[in-house]
């Protein structure tokens, strides 16, 4: 939920910027950058939702959402667990191998860390190069 709030201040904030700069035919570095923010909050929506995904609800040592209703005569717990439903799968041979495998939560979860990090390591290297290069900071003899 708070990847979503996220992602809707990042884009008024981009619509703002936007409006107040000139208006010009190519991106700007400003631009770049938060375009770059929206992409990768929407990656980290994406990561939450493989994630979440993958968790068994109903597994005995998973903790379960519960709703504790109590009254004056005593209390009682009602289990809150999500409905089961399958995914469709296309019937091409490569996806449906793919969907069938399954990944341990750790799995996802190392995955979606080294992804972002890589990701956001990746561009900041190649966006402040460009702008030293493109500033002058950077001379070439």
């Amino acid at each position: 939920m708070t990847a979503l709030t996220a992602l809707l201040v990042l884009a008024t904030l981009f619509t703002q910027v936007s409006a107040s700069l000139p208006k010009t035919s190519y991106f700007k570095m400003v631009d770049i950058w938060l375009l770059f923010c929206i992409m990768l909050i929407f990656f980290i929506i994406i990561f939450h939702t493989i994630i979440d995904l993958q968790v068994d609800y109903n597994a005995p040592n998973s903790q379960s959402w519960v709703k504790q209703t109590s009254s004056s005569a005593g209390s009682s717990l009602v289990k809150v667990i999500p409905a089961s439903g399958s995914i469709p799968v296309p019937p091409i041979p490569f996806v449906d191998k793919f969907f069938k495998m399954k990944f341990n939560l750790k799995f996802y979860i190392l995955l979606s860390r080294y992804t972002m990090f890589l990701i956001f390591l990746v561009f900041n290297v190649a966006y402040w190069g460009t702008l030293a290069k493109d500033s002058g900071l950077v001379y070439y003899y």
